[in-house]
């Protein structure tokens, strides 16, 4: 169990700038996500950690040592990839045990921690069966059972879900959750979705052009996205214009006393499930359904208003058709508001 503290870290791969001054910790047995958009610097964050590439400045410290003169074996740190990286000709069991065969580990304590691991990823029986004979999630497993049987310091899990089917998503994200309290081993995932992140993670931090945005509680990261950038990167969400006068703000759907003595317009978002559609109702603002999506949970409604064109989740009691006029109400403390000049959260 270790902590990880990177201290403005930056990396360029020729004339390009992929991490510009990044600082976050982690704490001793905690998870972290990294989210953000392909090349967005997630994976390359797992790499420098691991020792497999080097920064261009900074400092990464591991347990509060500098870590610019360790080899990356010294490191503690492993990887985990999306693509499992298993050795074909090896067995389940082989898999697992060859990083202490590596260390010169004895071979009664290999296959002790070989089979311990097996059992705790519930993949008793098939010890003996090679990386062809098994399914993704079950590749998957060996692989993050590969990277534990050598005790590392730090997991580092990179978007280790993406190649599975949906309902295997599902299982695994229960199983590293509860393997990785279980253990209480510090971990960083990389991902790029954020129901993954949300579900996991005790915090998750969002990179957005080469630089760390946030980094906050999954529920902060979704209620209150710090700036208009990762409000629109994190979720589905839809905006309006709004205005800020005298600790009053002035919403379509109403007025909100607030402690900000910001004055002047503002972008308001809020996530589509916060939203009310209505018939008929005098209050909140008008539209009319241009389009609808189901899926499978909701329904999805595509609302024309005088001024945009809204996505706003329905109550599945009542079916809106194409063509309905409707009126859109949404909890108001539920508002996400930012200056429209700065992008900046109020």
């Amino acid at each position: 169990m270790s902590s990880i503290k990177f201290i403005n870290v930056s990396k360029n791969f020729g004339n390009t700038k992929v991490l510009d001054r990044v600082s976050f910790d982690v704490s001793e047995g905690e998870l972290i996500s990294l989210v953000g958009p392909s090349g967005s610097g997630k994976t390359t964050i797992l790499r420098i950690i691991a020792g497999l590439i080097n920064d261009s400045e900074g400092s990464i410290l591991i347990d509060n040592v500098d870590t610019k003169s360790m080899k990356s074996s010294e490191r503690g740190a492993v990887i985990v990839y999306q693509d499992y990286a298993l050795f074909p000709h090896m067995t389940v069991e082989e898999n697992i045990s060859y990083g202490l065969k590596v260390r010169k580990v004895s071979k009664s304590i290999q296959k002790k921690k070989a089979m311990d691991l097996i059992s705790m990823l519930h993949m008793d029986g098939y010890e003996k069966r090679y990386p062809r004979e098994l399914s993704g999630g079950q590749k998957q497993r060996v692989a993050i059972a590969r990277a534990l049987a050598i005790e590392p310091k730090v997991l580092l899990l990179d978007e280790p879900f993406s190649s599975l089917d949906a309902n295997l998503r599902d299982s695994m994200k229960i199983l590293i959750k509860d393997l990785q309290r279980k253990l209480n081993i510090t971990t960083i995932m990389v991902t790029h979705d954020l129901e993954e992140a949300l579900t996991v993670s005790d915090r998750i931090a969002v990179l957005l052009e080469g630089q760390v945005k946030q980094l906050d509680s999954p529920q902060g990261i979704y209620e209150r996205p710090a700036n208009k950038m990762i409000a629109q990167f994190i979720g589905k969400s839809a905006k309006v214009d709004g205005f800020l006068e005298n600790g009053i703000l002035k919403t379509p759907f109403g007025e909100l006393k607030t402690s900000s003595d910001y004055f002047g317009p503002v972008d308001i978002m809020f996530r589509q499930e916060a939203a009310r559609i209505k018939k008929n109702d005098k209050k909140g603002l008008k539209g009319k359904i241009i389009d609808k999506t189901y899926t499978g949970k909701s329904m999805i409604y595509k609302i024309e208003t005088a001024s945009s064109a809204l996505d706003v989740e329905g109550n599945m009691s009542y079916d809106f058709q194409i063509g309905d006029s409707v009126s859109v109400d949404v909890d108001l403390k539920k508002l996400m508001v930012y200056r429209k000049d700065t992008g900046g959260i109020i």
